[in-house]
């Protein structure tokens, strides 16, 4: 009976104690919980956030690789205007010159006809004395002609 009340008083002694060491246990266990739940919320923040930081550079990286298209395209069109300019200036250079070749020409032309009209002229006049002299001999001849029977008469 000793050991019976014995045994009693302990079991009342220790179920408290037990009971209390119970609740300590379950209270650590529900910190421990709640802080693994903390850790992992904190853990889901930080990959949600490096998640959208990733997407943000990803965004800014789009948003550069657009940028520097936009630039390229339009020094692709500064270029092309440049070159079809040069070729409207190339092409203009080239009428000008034909036109200028073309007036040469004429002018060319002008003072062949020109020379070849002094060279008639020239002709003109060399047949005209020509013909002057012709005209003169022949009628000294014909002078001489007729005049020598009447210098041969009698008087």
């Amino acid at each position: 009976m000793k050991i019976a009340i014995l045994t009693a008083a302990l079991m009342g002694i220790s179920v408290p104690c037990f009971a209390q060491s119970q609740s300590y246990l379950d209270n650590q266990i529900g910190n421990v919980g709640a802080a693994q739940q903390q850790n992992w919320e904190i853990q889901q923040q930080q990959i949600a956030s490096q998640q959208a930081a990733e997407a943000r550079a990803e965004h800014r990286a789009w948003l550069a690789q657009q940028a520097r298209y936009a630039a390229a395209q339009a020094d692709k069109l500064r270029d092309q205007a440049y070159g079809d300019q040069l070729r409207s200036i190339q092409i203009q250079e080239e009428q000008t010159q034909l036109d200028m070749d073309k007036a040469k020409a004429a002018r060319a032309n002008q003072y062949i006809d020109q020379d070849l009209n002094r060279q008639r002229a020239e002709t003109d006049v060399i047949q005209s004395n020509a013909d002057s002299n012709r005209n003169v001999s022949s009628g000294i001849k014909n002078l001489l002609s007729n005049s020598a029977p009447a210098n041969t008469v009698s008087y």
